[in-house]
């Protein structure tokens, strides 16, 4: 038999079960992600704009409440992904998720000094250290929002079929996204496609680190990847030619 019989095409693919509904606007090309799986997720509610764009496609595509949101999750802390916060949490009682790595590293600032880290924000210290100091205000005012704390392989608490990636390499604190099931993977700024199809990996800690989490990424099979900043790509390998900029 043909074993390309049964392989399946992109367009048969792009007919699956997706889950992943992006949201943006012309002129910000930062994207909000809604996952409609078990449970509605939001995914980097990074404006007040975005989040009333949110709710209208709710409640007038989806005919659903944004008070049935049952999780917010954080890919990073930086403000063009997080300022729509306190906006959503108006409309919605749902807790709100991101890296572990967040208390981590912001408790070693306050501290000044290099408690015992996970491996990972050791490699990052004291680089790390030194650039919090770019935007520690900001991560401590959205850190009073954040109730649950997302580790590396660890299932969505609302929807377990999504799982944490953690991906250090653009911040220490970001993670990816990825459902096994439906091929989906949301990379944050890890990955972003400013350059339409083609995806770039932004770096700004570490380049071992942000190749091992390349590498990662690349082991997993993705037909959809939704960047933090650009066009969603379908493709059998999304990853295959990403460009790596510092």
């Amino acid at each position: 038999m043909n074993p390309a019989i049964n392989r399946p095409t992109l367009s048969s693919i792009a007919l699956g079960a997706r889950q992943v509904h992006t949201i943006t606007d012309r002129f910000a090309m930062t994207n909000t992600y809604l996952v409609e799986g078990e449970q509605l997720i939001v995914v980097d509610p990074s404006s007040a704009t975005h989040v009333h764009l949110l709710c209208d496609y709710l409640e007038r595509v989806l005919h659903r409440s944004p008070r049935e949101i049952r999780l917010v999750v954080l890919t990073h802390l930086h403000l063009d992904h997080t300022a729509g916060l306190h906006t959503l949490l108006e409309r919605c009682d749902a807790p709100v998720a991101a890296s572990r790595m967040v208390r981590e590293l912001v408790g070693a600032r306050r501290r000044y000094g290099l408690p015992p880290l996970p491996h990972i924000a050791g490699q990052m210290l004291p680089r790390m250290l030194d650039q919090l100091d770019l935007f520690l205000p900001a991560y401590e005012r959205q850190m009073k929002y954040i109730t649950t704390w997302l580790d590396d392989v660890d299932g969505l608490p609302v929807d377990a079929n999504w799982r944490v990636i953690a991906s250090p390499g653009h911040t220490p604190d970001s993670l990816c996204l990825y459902n096994p099931f439906t091929a989906e993977l949301l990379t944050g700024d890890t990955v972003v496609t400013i350059e339409r199809n083609r995806p770039v990996a932004r770096g700004r800690t570490s380049p071992s680190l942000l190749e091992e989490t390349l590498h990662t990424l690349r082991s997993l099979r993705v037909y959809f990847l939704y960047p933090g900043h650009g066009w969603p790509i379908l493709a059998r390998d999304p990853l295959s030619n990403v460009r790596i900029e510092w």
